[in-house]
């Protein structure tokens, strides 16, 4: 008895038996919209995380952004805005946290494990407000000697 075969009839590398590549159903977006860059950063500043934003199959894949990052000069504005505002959901999300403990509702010891977490991750998304202040004090003189040589 002859085995049986899985395969399709284009073929495992999906070209048809005329040569003509199969026709490729919808997919994840690559071209990167006014309306798709917008959607992308409205939910990234809402708090919501990269890796979720690019499960949902109507998002670019994550690589895709990745090269939007390198290459789309309006998408790397947007999303820089949006790790800033990012950064402002953590504050609010923290701001929770700390009332559920004062409620009663969550143990400090729990709350202080997600608030260093997410302290550390409003540090890192925007280093200007939620970052470490460096001070820097400056003090004495700065001199600057010179010559020039006219002997030629």
């Amino acid at each position: 008895m002859p085995a049986t075969s899985s395969k399709s009839k284009s073929g495992a590398s999906g070209v048809a038996a005329t040569g003509a590549r199969a026709k490729r159903g919808a997919g994840r977006p690559t071209k990167a919209t006014p309306d798709l860059i917008a959607a992308i950063c409205d939910r990234y500043a809402l708090g919501e995380s990269m890796r979720s934003i690019c499960a949902d199959p109507k998002m670019p894949a994550r690589s895709t952004l990745h090269s939007w990052a390198m290459d789309n000069e309006d998408f790397r504005a947007a999303f820089a805005r949006a790790r800033e505002l990012n950064a402002d959901s953590i504050e609010d999300a923290m701001a929770d946290i700390e009332r559920q403990v004062l409620a009663g509702l969550v143990e400090p010891s729990a709350a202080n494990v997600v608030l260093s977490s997410q302290r550390w991750r409003a540090r890192v998304l925007h280093p200007n407000r939620y970052g470490d202040k460096i001070g820097v004090d400056h003090s004495g003189k700065v001199g600057l000697s010179f010559s020039i040589d006219l002997s030629e």
